[in-house]
């Protein structure tokens, strides 16, 4: 029993030191001396490590039948973790060999062990597994459940690693449904533990993912940022498995030579023990010869026997030492090859990355450019205070240009404030919003005095026929969401039509709406409610709603698009919501305008706390 157990820790040791050639002498040896003492639990230990080895052989179907084994002895002798090890091991194999339901079955049953046990780590482990197998079975929607039980274990015990690997999963099977924005918020779950964790592995997962989801999103700058991010990981962990395949070969070359060198000292051995023997056969045959005279050819057929047979043994010594000599020399020929391979690829990505970076320099560029130009097509610091008076805006897009965009301008006797949405950020948006723009310095003002009900009117008029949406339904998805403000100082008097953002208004004093008394959203903040239409072409339009608004002067009105309140962040990663905006709101519109702004950027810096910016974000107030 104890030879056994030292053979048994001998081939652990070496095969944590990826010796695998003499862990599996090891081990095989303690799996023998097991068997002869009838030691169940100590066959069981041994073909758990014996799978492993053949496993990381390449032969899967042999680490089948040890698992198996192991699993059988186990049962046997009632050990719950050795079971648990087993069917994890099984199922992974099945894994290997793309038998996903086969390994959905034993993931299944070690989850029921991992329960018993109470190990967390180990359920977490064995729920992703199963999502991943209905995953790569193509049902993605079957997986979640078991992929969102996996990270409540995960987080509630704090196993980040494992939590890391999970969310990777999940972003997977939200890009596969299509669930774009929820997969993005999954792999930057999942990328932010990786990095904290130096999960090299998890990170290319996560900027894959990433990488996905923007490209179908229509995310174009985001999507190339992550892709030079994932194609940069991804060659350094290839360039570390091939350092690891190459000190593998490196150390079963060293191995051979070992077993080279053992195998010539066994032979001089043999040889000088061979000559001893010839030597006393020498003497024996000068002091008998005349016994041997008598019994001569009984004694001569016996040393002729054991001289052949020592012949044999000497030619089998040397035909091992051919063959390890060939071997050796094959190794050497696979190492020379496979780093010119390594040298060869790596010139290749070295090219792909100067092309990548050269072509994204000059995408960068001619974005700037762009952003000049849409610059210029809104109104400055000193125009907004022109018209407005006391005000502020708070305008960050996403990427450099922007979907959003706000407008001031005056019609007669009023004045005219709009905020837009166009669908999309970036570059798709901001050529919605360039055009729009467009639209409002050079048409807009040729329009007699007219509702802002009929204002929007005429601009979906406009976009629609622009962008010829009617014979183009492709173009549909090219809408814009917009709110129109007109305010008549004079009277004290506001004007509002909405295409899906509201108007939002902050007062101490009582607000009318068609001439009847609001009741607050939240605190001391209104909102008026806009007309579920965006700026699209429609068969039979509806026409947008003109709602006039009494207000007491002090009071501040706000166009904001869905930007800031969309925006995940927080302890939690949840969306900030026009709660809580209505709320910061609510307890800061008092203050100088300024003030409100600087309140906004910080609640917007902190809120996102590490989380990427999912939108543009703008936010115009102003006082009455």
């Amino acid at each position: 029993l104890y030879l056994a157990r030292v053979n048994q820790n001998l081939g652990s040791l070496f095969y944590h030191q990826g010796n695998f050639a003499a862990s599996a002498r090891a081990t095989s040896v303690a799996a023998e001396l097991y068997k002869k003492l009838g030691n169940t639990l100590g066959m069981a230990s041994t073909h758990l490590l014996l799978g492993n080895l053949v496993a990381d052989a390449g032969q899967p179907e042999r680490a089948l039948e040890h698992y198996r084994i192991a699993l059988k002895g186990f049962e046997e002798t009632n050990h719950p973790s050795g079971k648990y090890n087993s069917l994890l091991n099984i199922g992974t194999t099945f894994h290997d060999l793309r038998k996903f339901e086969e390994a959905k079955d034993y993931f299944n049953r070690a989850n029921a062990m991992a329960v018993s046990l109470d190990d967390p780590d180990a359920i977490a482990r064995t729920l992703h597994n199963i999502g991943l197998s209905y995953l790569l079975m193509d049902r993605s929607q079957h997986s979640l459940q078991f992929f969102y039980r996996a990270i409540d274990v995960a987080r509630n015990n704090g196993l980040q690693l494992q939590q890391a690997h999970t969310f990777g999963s999940l972003a997977r099977a939200y890009n596969n449904l299509g669930r774009h924005q929820q997969a993005i918020r999954a792999a930057n779950q999942s990328l932010e533990l990786a990095v904290e964790n130096g999960m090299v592995s998890a990170q290319v997962t996560a900027y894959r993912n990433l990488f996905i989801a923007n490209q179908s999103m229509g995310n174009w700058r985001q999507a190339l940022e992550h892709h030079t991010h994932y194609k940069l990981l991804s060659d350094s962990v290839n360039r570390m498995e091939s350092k690891v395949a190459i000190a593998r070969i490196e150390t079963q070359f060293q191995n051979r030579q070992l077993e080279e060198q053992l195998s010539v000292k066994e032979f001089e051995l043999e040889n000088q023990r061979l000559e001893l023997q010839e030597k006393n056969l020498r003497l024996q045959l000068e002091r008998t010869q005349k016994i041997l005279i008598a019994t001569g050819f009984v004694a001569v057929l016996v040393i002729l026997a054991f001289v052949q047979a020592s012949s044999r043994k000497r030619k089998q010594l040397n035909n091992m030492l051919i063959e390890q000599n060939a071997i050796t020399e094959e190794a050497n020929e696979a190492l020379k090859r496979k780093n010119t391979e390594i040298a060869s690829q790596s010139d290749k990505i070295n090219k792909q990355k100067t092309i990548i970076e050269e072509k994204n320099l000059a995408l960068v560029s001619s974005i700037n450019y762009a952003l000049t130009i849409q610059k210029s097509m809104m109104p400055n610091a000193e125009q907004l205070d022109a018209m407005l008076g006391e005000c502020f805006v708070f305008f960050q897009p996403k990427e450099i240009v922007s979907g959003d965009f706000y407008w001031v301008g005056k019609l007669r006797n009023k004045i005219l404030l709009v905020v837009g949405d166009c669908a999309g950020h970036g570059v798709p948006g901001a050529f919605i919003s360039i055009k729009v723009l467009s639209y409002l310095n050079d048409f807009l003002m040729l329009k007699g005095d007219e509702t802002t009900g009929t204002l929007l009117n005429n601009f979906r008029t406009y976009i629609a026929e622009s962008l010829n949406q009617a014979n183009a339904p492709r173009h549909k998805h090219e809408i814009v969401e917009m709110a129109i403000v007109a305010i008549d100082r004079d009277k004290g008097d506001i004007e509002f039509s909405g295409a899906r953002l509201p108007l939002v208004i902050s007062s101490n004093s009582p607000v009318l709406l068609n001439g009847v008394r609001m009741q607050p959203e939240t605190g001391i903040c209104y909102r008026i409610k806009p007309d579920p239409m965006a700026l699209v072409y429609s068969e039979a339009p509806k026409p947008f709603t003109t709602q006039k608004v009494k207000v007491e002067k002090g009071s501040m009105i706000y166009l904001a698009t869905d930007g800031f309140a969309d925006q995940f962040g927080g302890t939690n990663g949840d969306r900030f919501t026009y709660q809580r905006l209505y709320n910061l709101l609510s307890d800061h519109f008092s203050l100088e305008t300024s003030i409100q702004k600087n309140a906004l950027i910080r609640k917007s810096a902190s809120w996102r706390n590490g989380h990427t910016q999912i939108d543009d974000i703008t936010i115009v107030g102003a006082r009455i």
